[in-house]
């Protein structure tokens, strides 16, 4: 079990790095050339974080694996207490970080803490529900509504209206349909991926998705017009092909994880860097750009924001081991246990 544990830590960590790149690549606003290095964090877009989501899944799968139905409620109120402290610390952070992720994610566990019990028939059932109920929403509704897209600033988050159509329409990563990931996460793990054959049917399984969204997306782009949105991989707005492809990404970086893991069995550093994701999530704004800032750096060139988010990486990967030589838990990690048991 733990070396189960240490390699979902890994690809929590991998997930952190995309984020990094992704977010940092948003803020800066590089120029495209050279065209490769435009290409590769085009295509990360969105999908990093469809990985965090779906090892937030994963993570409640462990959790409850040995309920009970006398223990379910028990299992239900600690998440609920999560969901809570994650969705408040998240609208704190979102004047710092506008695309947080967190107080999202903390609704994506109040989804989860009703339906972990469910068999993994109906968990992707209800993922394809979620899925699909936003290509209804936005047939029914503005999907532009608050957003100024020239910033991407949403300009009326904190009204009613709009933090509930952000939330659950179309903020970030609305509930619907990211909290799908959330939901495969939960299927993906009850599985037992230190069977080689399973491992591996994962893996072909990510592949083949991401295979058929690519080249359903590449349709897209020829058709032009709508269908450049309707059948593509990105996370703005979301629709299905975008989920697709972020399940296949995330099931072949968590099972390429068990492989790195058992080929090269020394990677707790990288496994610390997961185990401290929230924490981490919230320094690589408030001092990795906070630094960018400071210096008054705004703008940048792709070079640059990839350079400059490996070694911020590789300093939370130091900052991660230094901490867990003295500590059990990250900062937030630990206020998070006190506050929810």
């Amino acid at each position: 079990m733990q070396k189960r544990i240490l390699s979902f830590d890994i690809a929590r960590s991998l997930a952190i790095l995309g984020m990094i790149f992704v977010n940092y690549r948003l803020v800066l606003g590089g120029p495209k050339d050279p065209y490769w290095l435009y290409l590769f964090f085009y295509l990360i877009e969105g999908k990093a974080a469809a990985t965090f989501v779906t090892l937030a899944g994963v993570g409640i799968a462990l959790m409850t694996r040995r309920r009970t139905e006398e223990t379910i409620t028990y299992y239900r109120k600690k998440i609920l207490r999560r969901a809570l402290f994650l969705f408040v610390v998240g609208l704190l952070y979102s004047p710092i970080w506008p695309a947080d992720i967190l107080h999202f994610y903390g609704l994506y566990m109040v989804v989860g803490a009703f339906v972990f019990h469910l068999s993994g028939v109906g968990l992707l059932l209800l993922a394809v529900f979620f899925t699909w109920g936003f290509v209804f929403l936005i047939i029914l509704f503005d999907y532009s509504k608050g957003w100024n897209f020239e910033t991407l600033e949403y300009v009326d988050f904190w009204t009613a209206k709009g933090m509930i159509r952000h939330l659950f329409f179309n903020g970030f990563h609305p509930v619907f349909p990211w909290v799908a990931f959330l939901l495969v996460g939960l299927w993906l793990g009850r599985k037992d991926l230190f069977n080689k054959k399973t491992r591996l049917r994962v893996f072909v399984l990510g592949v083949t998705l991401v295979a058929i969204s690519s080249i359903v997306s590449v349709v897209g782009n020829g058709l032009g017009g709508d269908w450049v949105y309707i059948l593509g991989t990105q996370p703005l707005p979301p629709f299905p092909f975008f989920i697709m492809i972020g399940i296949g990404t995330a099931f072949i970086v968590i099972t390429s994880c068990f492989w790195f893991n058992e080929w090269f069995g020394d990677l707790e550093w990288l496994a610390e860097t997961g185990q401290l994701s929230l924490t981490n999530y919230v320094l690589h704004v408030v001092i990795g750009l906070g630094i960018l800032f400071g210096l008054g750096v705004t703008k940048a060139s792709l070079w640059f924001v990839f350079w400059y988010s490996i070694g911020f990486f590789i300093f939370l990967v130091i900052g991660s081991h230094m901490w867990r030589k003295r500590f059990s838990r990250g900062p937030l990690e630990w206020v998070m246990r006190k506050l929810t048991g």
